[in-house]
């Protein structure tokens, strides 16, 4: 179990004694979760699909900025067996938001609540200008949304729920640790923001090559950006993923990691895929380099470009490699023994 040190001071990872309990400290901290340039509705209604099944989630996040996109939020507790709860969950979710009664349902709730706060309505006219506020969101909410869910402690089980859902799902882990044998009154907390700022030049530029990516490959799931690297799993390949990682500040990989639990598993997929080398230097055009181990018990195939600066000739090799990195790869995982 970790600590964490403050002056001197020892703090211990505290536990939410329910979901409620948790929600409610998600919510006063939900500008440091998803940005200044976010509004978070505590609004309990259901999604419907067209057949009336629904459920409820925990509450919804308009974001700001260039491209203004919206949440659905789920709040977690990683005690409880996450994969049986999430995946029914959200399939919930995904066949209500595409019932467009239910979207003018929402946007008819979110439209009330905002009305009843003149902080809400000034913020969003501030970003909307002329536009009336009902009609914003008639044209924000039929866009698919991601969905947030945030987490006392992150678990693998989660990771693995979420690979095969058909909404981009962004996980928030938010740790609180409290004083020792002084309780919650004296606590701090331990997160990674889903909207940051992306001051770090490196961030900025994983940024728009996701973006562009995903563009000319709108069907495929990329994580979000973090400091130097950005992720794509490999459907149905569970802990395979290709990836855009940067190495120190000169130098970018393209990348396909072999992640598995297994140490054994991963030496025979990189073995089986280093088989046919030429074959996929010459499908990929690039030269490739297959490392194993890696973080101990890892693989990985990575190209690498060096040395390097955040041109758009770089931007633009970034996206082509990982187009080809995916449609060469894919297949052939297909058809590997992956159990």
């Amino acid at each position: 179990m970790p600590i964490l040190l403050i002056d001197g001071v020892t703090y211990e990872v505290w536990t939410p004694s329910n979901e409620d309990e948790f929600e409610q400290i998600v919510k006063e901290h939900a500008k440091d979760i998803f940005g200044e340039e976010s509004i978070y509705l505590d609004i309990k209604h259901k999604l419907k699909s067209k057949s009336g099944i629904g459920s409820i989630p925990d509450g919804y996040v308009i974001i700001f900025g260039d491209k203004p996109h919206w949440h659905v939020v789920e709040v977690e507790l990683s005690s409880h067996p996450l994969y049986e709860h999430i995946v029914p969950q959200v399939s919930k979710f995904i066949n209500g938001i595409k019932n467009p009664s239910s979207q003018k349902e929402i946007v008819d709730v979110l439209h009330e609540e905002i009305s009843r706060h003149e902080d809400l309505i000034a913020k969003i006219k501030s970003k909307t200008g002329p536009v009336e506020i009902h009609k914003f969101l008639s044209t924000l909410i039929p866009q698919l949304p991601k969905l947030a869910i945030v987490i006392d402690k992150e678990a693998e089980e989660l990771r693995e729920a979420v690979e095969g859902l058909k909404l981009e799902t962004e996980i928030v882990e938010f740790v609180t640790f409290v004083r020792k044998d002084a309780g919650i009154s004296q606590h701090a907390h331990l997160l990674e923001p889903l909207e940051p700022s992306l001051p770090n030049p490196i961030a900025r530029f994983l940024q728009e090559v996701r973006e562009q990516f995903v563009e000319r490959k709108p069907r495929v799931k990329c994580s979000k950006v973090y400091k130097h690297y950005c992720y794509i799993p490999i459907k149905e390949h569970e802990k395979i993923h290709a990836e855009w990682l940067f190495w120190g500040e000169h130098r970018l990989g393209v990348e396909l990691h072999f992640q598995r639990a297994s140490r054994e598993d991963n030496l025979r997929l990189l073995k089986e895929t280093q088989s046919i080398k030429a074959d996929l230097e010459r499908r990929v055009g690039e030269p490739l380099s297959f490392q194993f181990p890696w973080h101990k018990k890892w693989a990985r195939i990575y190209t690498l470009k060096e040395p390097i600066e955040l041109t758009s000739e770089l931007k633009e090799w970034a996206i082509n490699t990982m187009v080809k990195f995916y449609e060469v790869f894919k297949p052939i995982l297909d058809e590997m023994d992956v159990e």
